[in-house]
């Protein structure tokens, strides 16, 4: 039973008229059952003609129940008015209402006007009810069969419920809840710093958020159009986005990526970085592997824009790369390691003891780290014969 004390009966005119007072802006019919029940059961009201008769509810069975229908006897619902100048809507829902005048035959309107509101009677054209516990179950088996996703917008002020309207505004609420009813995918709306282990999760961004993973374990996680920053462990794909300013502990794979700043991959595993691009034009991008003890393994394929590879220091360190338009340097910091390059690539090399391996290079584009030592077959070679020196402007007098 839910008593509303916002709803009060005036019994001294004709139609009698049932109040539901500001800021209310809706009624269930149940509700104003149970209300008038007990207004009309006050001792200064026992005189008064009943004010309404109500049927259904009846159990069908397996939550399952007759529909409300309410027939208000000269009676009427009035919503207080409003002071305007905007109107506002109304509701009056959950059945079925109708009112007779004083005879108990002869229909009357059931609701009456009031200032500036818009008034939705939303009758029901079913014969049966179904409990909240019936309901939330059938709800529950509706979910079971779709991928559903829990929205975060952590620049919410409330805390929400995961729905589109009502989103979560912060990591550690969704993820209880997704963990709790294991649900997998999660829409990001606005920015936000990762506080938990997030393995085997899906986050799409929306708008490009920026997500810090903030050092935690990612493993097997998605990452759909977002813009990424801090450091992570675990192996995880992301896709269509961005790093900004940075990515430590990478591993996994990067597909379809623009990166600003420097990226070191995790000390074991391999990083994949396909389709990947310099996301701000003059401002190349950093690939630091490390210079620390381990088995670094890097794939860069179809690279566009320039970049430079540090702190190859390990003989067991291994990096593809294969560029589609764009200047690579290799930083005097690498000094072990194997680097196999492919494509259209200009190769600046300045690695002191890293094998770096041109064969598959387009042209031999490729400048040495001085004049005086040159790699066979690269383009640095052959200017260095075509160029007339000093020396050999000697010789020739």
């Amino acid at each position: 039973m839910a008593f509303r004390s916002d709803v009060t009966i005036d019994f001294n005119v004709s139609p009698r008229v049932i109040t539901v007072a500001a800021p209310s802006d809706n009624i269930l019919l149940q509700d104003l059952v149970d209300t008038v029940r007990v207004i009309e059961d006050e001792l200064v009201n026992l005189s008064y003609d009943h004010i309404l008769n109500a049927a259904g509810k009846e159990d069908l069975g397996n939550g399952v129940q007759v529909g409300i229908t309410i027939i208000l006897q000269n009676a009427i619902i009035k919503f207080e008015d409003r002071a305007g100048p905007t109107f506002e809507l109304m509701t009056i829902s959950g059945g079925n209402i109708v009112a007779v005048d004083t005879d108990g035959v002869t229909p009357i309107t059931p609701v009456d006007i009031s200032s500036f509101t818009v008034i939705v009677l939303a009758q029901s054209s079913s014969a049966t009810l179904l409990s909240a516990t019936e309901m939330s179950s059938k709800i529950d088996d509706i979910h079971g069969f779709v991928d559903r996703a829990v929205h975060i917008d952590t620049e919410e002020i409330a805390v929400g419920n995961g729905y589109q309207q009502t989103p979560y505004n912060n990591f550690s609420d969704a993820v209880d809840y997704m963990e709790l009813n294991n649900l997998r995918i999660m829409h990001m709306v606005s920015d936000a710093t990762v506080d938990r282990q997030l393995k085997n999760f899906t986050i799409i961004g929306r708008g490009f958020p920026t997500i810090d993973l903030n050092g935690q374990n990612m493993d097997n996680t998605i990452i759909e159009q977002c813009l990424i920053t801090g450091s992570h462990t675990g192996r995880m794909q992301a896709t269509d986005g961005a790093i900004i300013n940075g990515l430590s502990g990478a591993s996994g794979v990067f597909l379809g990526f623009s990166i600003l700043g420097t990226v070191s991959p995790a000390i074991v595993g391999i990083l994949l970085l396909n389709d990947v691009s310099q996301a701000v034009g003059g401002v190349p991008w950093t690939l630091d592997m490390n210079g620390i003890p381990g088995a670094h393994n890097v794939r860069i394929y179809r690279s566009v824009g320039d970049f430079t590879v540090t702190n190859m220091v390990n003989a067991s360190d291994i990096l593809e790369i294969d560029v589609r338009g764009g200047a690579v340097t290799i930083d005097a910091t690498c000094t072990a390691g194997t680097i196999h390059m492919s494509g259209d690539v200009d190769l600046i090399d300045n690695s002191t003891g890293t094998t770096v391996d041109i064969s598959r290079v387009s042209a031999d584009l490729v400048w040495n780290k001085d004049t005086t030592t040159t790699t066979s077959g690269s383009y640095g070679e052959w200017l260095r014969k075509k160029v007339l020196t000093t020396t050999k402007f000697l010789g020739l007098k």
